[in-house]
């Protein structure tokens, strides 16, 4: 099973693991931008609520959606927030970017979310 419940969301991000959710597409003129999103404990006591849009670019042999280019006007400017607590960052990704409390992965997987969601094809 690829996406996580929510013990073990909790369970990763207490123990400093990411976690990643891959959110709706949006589309501009140049085509699909893949949204997603990362959760990371910054620091102890910090965790930080990341929104990532990128071109999609990806082919079959290309999947790796954490190098597609930002279609952010300035690439290091990603959309981020961080909360004094888990429950606060899980909140903030459900109400202000849309998150499904049950669609969270493990870090790296959201390129297979990718894949299955826009390219099953490949």
């Amino acid at each position: 099973m690829r996406h996580l419940d929510q013990f073990d969301v909790l369970a990763n991000l207490h123990k400093g693991r990411s976690v990643e959710q891959l959110l709706s597409a949006g589309q501009d003129a140049d085509g699909r931008i893949i949204r997603f999103l990362v959760i990371h404990r910054e620091r102890e006591g910090q965790w930080t609520v990341t929104l990532h849009e990128v071109a999609d670019v990806g082919t079959a042999q290309y999947l790796d959606i954490y190098s597609f280019p930002s279609v952010a006007p300035d690439p290091d400017d990603a959309q981020s927030a961080s909360f004094a607590s888990i429950e606060a960052a899980l909140e903030y990704a459900r109400r202000a970017l849309g998150a499904d409390m049950w669609r969270f992965v493990n870090s790296g997987m959201t390129e297979s979310e990718y894949r299955d969601t826009y390219h099953q094809q490949w």
